[in-house]
């Protein structure tokens, strides 16, 4: 698999080195403009005869394989590490496989049937292609981005893997109404201003932390029994505000699991978590693991434990 995963990334870097050449694009906008030359197969008016032939015969390799979404994903990786550099945005942008697969693992065990899923902070896209390519049954996907660049990287990120997606073009916050089976994302800890207009019980309650925000403007768009899983920072549960925004959340449904997730991956002295909410009116304790490390024998003990978490989070 490396090989292809190698081969494919060589051909994108060196595509989006002729468009920053030819054209001055940035290394994320010419993944957009690679997008249409290999599924479109339309190439910009600008770019000479001599430079589209080029790139014609660098995709021929592309073109004449049938790689698999996954090798292409992991190419993507490669290329949205060296974009996000470029593009000055911080290396956190996009998700580390680690908690990729945690949450492969986490629907996989959830779901055996086809299912929506809703990235409310899409970025990259690179977590729902993730759980696209591991995923055994059909997904209607759905995310909301309000960065420019990013939701067109986003589209172009999926189209290639050739993963149909619905994207929003909006402020996190503002209402959607789609409604799906899950609701994924990932949240920095800050506090908004006071005077956004927004349309939110928790915003009215004077409640400016933007996870309690985010989460309860989310809530319409679950289904009954539906599920939130969120990476936050864990100073979530410590917040001020906690305490106003859980009972809030306890009109609708509860945090069932929490996953405390390595300081090796998060690499941040506060920590995250993934947060795993119900919505439900059948509301048990809350189940927590501590993943310890990332050694083969700590994540083979967390992810039976994982596993063990969700069977008893289904059954309430």
């Amino acid at each position: 698999m490396m090989k292809n995963v190698d081969l494919i990334f060589d051909i994108l870097d060196e595509a989006a080195l002729i468009y920053y050449d030819n054209l001055k694009l940035d290394y994320l906008t010419a993944l957009t403009e690679i997008n249409k030359n290999l599924n479109f197969d339309e190439y910009d008016t600008k770019l000479s005869d001599e430079v589209i032939k080029k790139l014609e015969e660098l995709y021929k390799p592309f073109m004449e394989n049938n790689f698999l979404n996954e090798e292409i994903r992991l190419a993507l990786e490669l290329y949205t590490v060296k974009g996000l550099k470029h593009n000055n945005y911080p290396p956190a942008t996009m998700i580390p496989d680690f908690i990729n697969y945690l949450y492969v693992l986490i629907i996989k065990k959830l779901f055996d049937y086809g299912i929506s899923l809703l990235d409310t902070n899409l970025g990259t896209a690179n977590l729902l292609a993730t759980i696209n390519n591991h995923f055994d049954y059909e997904l209607n996907l759905v995310g909301i981005e309000e960065d420019p660049l990013l939701l067109n990287y986003a589209s172009a990120f999926m189209s290639l893997q050739q993963i149909p997606i619905k994207i929003y073009y909006q402020n996190i916050l503002t209402k959607i109404l789609d409604v799906v089976d899950v609701v994924v994302g990932e949240f920095r800890s800050f506090v908004i201003d006071d005077d956004l207009k927004i349309d939110n019980e928790l915003y009215k309650q004077n409640i400016r932390y933007f996870p309690y925000l985010v989460i309860a403007s989310r809530l319409e768009n679950i289904r009954d029994d539906g599920y939130f899983i969120h990476i936050v920072d864990n100073d979530f549960f410590k917040h001020q505000d906690f305490s106003t925004f859980n009972n809030y959340l306890q009109k609708y449904g509860y945090i069932a699991g929490i996953i405390m997730l390595p300081k090796e991956v998060v690499k941040k002295e506060i920590g995250k978590s993934i947060i795993i909410g119900k919505k439900t009116q059948h509301k048990n304790d809350v189940l927590i693991v501590e993943m310890s490390g990332v050694s083969k024998e700590q994540v083979a003990d967390a992810t039976q434990k994982i596993n063990l978490m969700i069977e008893k989070i289904k059954e309430e």
